[in-house]
């Protein structure tokens, strides 16, 4: 209860600084993994024989029981202690202590080789990371503006994970009088905790992404009405080479002009159009100035006038 204590106090800055943190269900819970996140690594850090009792890597087995009994309340320290120390007579089980970590080592029963505790690492390691892919998921879910940012959360956990897999795997491990040696899977255990606190924190308050404005219906009937136009330009040009469709469609203009001679010259209909102020002459004015609005119109919404390509 007290570590669960400290580690709300040591949040608390963070609430305090980040308040939008408190202004959705999704901040609120990346508040409390930020928190547990941040118990497990001020109160629970990734253990460590060496560094917790302040011994250099080359100490001997002896003194190493001799002291952790001392400060054990048991008479017989766990199995697991001794099977550590009955492993820690090897040089290469020492190496593989700072390369895999206190836990690999010590709770492996049937580990022998540097395979066997590499393998016996990965599944903790790997569920370490699912988790946290799952949480980047809740971060950039649909809806929040962020979901071209999983993208690049899931990008750098993959990144981060491929490294650690590779220091583990490559790094070389000098021990010369025992001191100063660095704990690499005690660092790289610190590295990966504070990504997973700082990577969802950082996507969530990157600005959303605007949502784009629907567009509007007329745009989708002008978009066709222009692609068929301009079909109706190579239609009109497959047509004139066919001789049986070029007759047809002659016939049809010929009936079509026949007609509109008729109605233009119906003085009934002349007078309606001269009533709704409807030009019908080929000469008027006002025929050359309704085209130019509806060329100005296209211009201005951006779209090509009838006839262009």
């Amino acid at each position: 209860m007290f570590s669960l204590f400290l580690a709300l106090l040591l949040a608390s800055p963070l609430l305090y600084f980040l308040p939008r943190l408190r202004s959705s269900p999704t901040r609120i819970f990346l508040g409390l993994h930020s928190i547990v996140l941040l118990h497990n690594l001020i109160i629970h850090p990734p253990p460590n024989v060496f560094t917790r009792l302040h011994l250099p890597l080359s100490t001997p087995t002896d003194v190493i029981r001799a002291l952790l009994l001392k400060h054990s309340p048991e008479p017989n320290l766990p199995a697991h202690l001794e099977q550590l120390l009955s492993r820690m007579n090897s040089f290469d089980t020492r190496t593989l202590y700072v390369r895999f970590g206190h836990d690999t080592v010590a709770t492996c029963e049937y580990c022998r080789s540097y395979a066997d505790f590499a393998f016996y690492s990965l599944p903790s390691a790997a569920m370490a990371y699912v988790r946290e892919v799952a949480v980047i998921g809740l971060v950039t879910i649909r809806g929040t503006g962020r979901e071209h940012l999983r993208t690049v959360g899931v990008g750098a956990l993959a990144a981060v994970a491929a490294l650690e897999v590779y220091f583990r795997s490559s790094a070389v491990i000098q021990i010369k009088d025992g001191e100063n040696v660095f704990m690499w899977s005690d660092m790289l255990e610190i590295f990966r905790a504070l990504l997973f606190i700082v990577l969802p924190l950082i996507i969530d308050f990157l600005p959303p992404r605007a949502p784009s404005a629907a567009p509007h219906p007329a745009e989708h009937a002008m978009q066709a009405l222009i692609t068929r136009l301009h079909a109706l330009k190579y239609y009109r040009g497959a047509i004139m080479r066919t001789p049986s469709l070029n007759n047809a469609a002659s016939a049809w203009w010929a009936r079509e002009r026949q007609e509109g001679e008729w109605i233009r010259s119906d003085q009934r209909v002349q007078d309606v159009a001269r009533g709704v102020g409807l030009p019908f002459e080929g000469d008027d004015p006002r025929l050359r100035t309704n085209a130019r609005a509806i060329v100005r119109e296209f211009v201005a919404a951006g779209l090509p006038a009838p006839g262009q390509n």
